[in-house]
């Protein structure tokens, strides 16, 4: 008897063990990348053997005397990427954008039914992606996606060279990536832009790339480091190669190129903040018109420019420091208004602090958003240490790593449009603004 119940008690203190060892395995880990990820045992296992193999092979790479700069850079950034893959095939989407945010020095993020949530509500800003971008921009196609498009570092592209790429989603939470659209070594602009470049010992990179669907097709235009700037149309509906290069190198450069159809189709070119220039319908090259536009108490901002049509009011967006130095205090969205596209404008107003080259759109159901991301020389600072700290001697930011979608309002007051941010965070100058509204 005394043996039977020895066993029982064995029995009870291993189911006690694996208990409790199920338990602890179910805790979120309190530091490093996993930080607050709940991870299985399996998941435990499997992502210490991937760290384990890319330690082992960054060791390697570095250890190898015989790879020159570049190439060590590229096989590190080959590295990366595997391991990102590895791990995103370890974890859920909900973990592995916690692992994201861990690793870019992001707090805890939300999960998918908080951000569908927020979306939903259009009262605060969300972060919807975190991939390595500036210059977001998205365009609501008639497929029923909404198009992302943005400025990415090279070590994201094959071989580094200067690319373009997209995603797409149905609900601005999930984003399916489309990979690269667009390469430079693949097209007659890109491959002269690679020659100036090596010429000039640069590396090349492009720049605040937009993707318009126009007529059936989509019109990507783009700038990029060498003074150079293009003009391509897609031959059909899908975001994909072969691209026509209609105007070629005669498109000329233009700092941060935009496009704005108007009523009557006419499309404009929105450029160098702020000039405005009428193409020809077919995009084929400029149709003369040509116009610097400001507005009429002082200039709009150094980048970032895009017009949008409200009602019957033209509202032309610009970027700018807010101390009017450049990388001196926040990145801003300001935006005047006009009764014509081409002017006269009327005083500058705000439209929105940390919102800087962002660009607003709308929604499906006609709410409007503006994208933001991260621009700074310092770590991203908590909303309320913005609200009390002095701005003005260096760049800041509060928008994480990725793609931060802004709730705006857009509508008439007294004849004119107004445009506010809906997120508190977003919606006031700080004291550091040179600019008193």
């Amino acid at each position: 008897m005394k043996r039977k119940y020895l066993i029982i008690s064995l029995f009870a203190l291993l189911f006690n063990s694996l208990h409790i060892l199920d338990i602890t395995a179910q805790q979120p880990v309190k530091s490093g990348p996993y930080k607050d990820i709940i991870l299985t045992r399996q998941q435990r296992i499997d992502v210490r053997e991937i760290d384990e193999i890319h330690r082992e092979n960054v060791q390697a790479v570095r250890s190898d005397k015989s790879l020159s700069r570049k190439e060590r850079e590229l096989q590190l950034n080959k590295i990366r990427l595997k391991t990102q893959e590895s791990i995103k095939s370890v974890l859920d989407p909900d973990q592995f954008a916690q692992w994201l945010s861990n690793r870019s020095g992001g707090g805890k993020v939300q999960g998918r039914k908080e951000l569908l949530q927020t979306v939903k509500n259009h009262n605060k800003a969300v972060l919807v992606l975190r991939e390595q971008m500036r210059d977001p921009f998205i365009q609501l196609a008639p497929d029923g996606y909404y198009y992302l498009s943005c400025t990415r570092g090279l070590v994201n592209f094959p071989d580094q060279l200067p690319a373009t790429q997209s995603w797409r989603s149905k609900n601005l939470v999930d984003w399916e990536d489309l990979g690269v659209i667009w390469e430079a070594k693949n097209g007659v602009f890109g491959q002269e832009l690679i020659a100036a470049a090596e010429k000039r010992d640069i590396t090349p990179a492009i720049w605040a790339p937009e993707i318009h669907f126009v007529n059936g097709r989509w019109v990507i235009v783009h700038t990029t480091n060498m003074r150079m700037a293009n003009l391509m149309l897609t031959k059909g509906s899908e975001l994909k190669g072969p691209y026509e290069e209609p105007m070629a190198l005669d498109f000329g450069f233009h700092r941060d190129p935009a496009l704005f159809i108007d009523d009557d189709e006419t499309p404009w070119l929105i450029t160098n903040c702020t000039e405005i220039r009428k193409l020809k319908k077919d995009f084929s090259g400029f149709d003369g018109f040509h116009k610097l536009l400001n507005p009429q108490d002082r200039y709009l901002g150094h980048e970032g420019a895009y017009i949008v049509k409200f009602e019957n009011k033209y509202v032309l967006f610009g970027t700018a420091w807010s101390t009017d130095n450049m990388r001196r205090g926040t990145y801003n969205l300001y935006y005047c208004t006009a009764d014509s596209v081409t002017g006269p404008y009327g005083p500058r107003k705000f439209a929105g602090r940390f919102l800087g080259h962002g660009t607003p759109f709308q929604d499906k159901e006609g709410r409007w958003w503006c994208t933001a991301f991260t621009n700074a020389d310092n770590p991203p600072l908590e909303p309320e240490d913005a609200k009390n700290k002095d701005l003005s001697g260096s760049a800041y930011t509060i928008n994480r790593q990725g793609l931060t979608l802004v709730p705006i309002e857009i509508k008439m007051v007294n004849g004119d449009v107004e445009v506010t941010a809906k997120d508190e965070n977003h919606r006031y100058p700080g004291e550091e603004e040179l600019q008193k509204f």
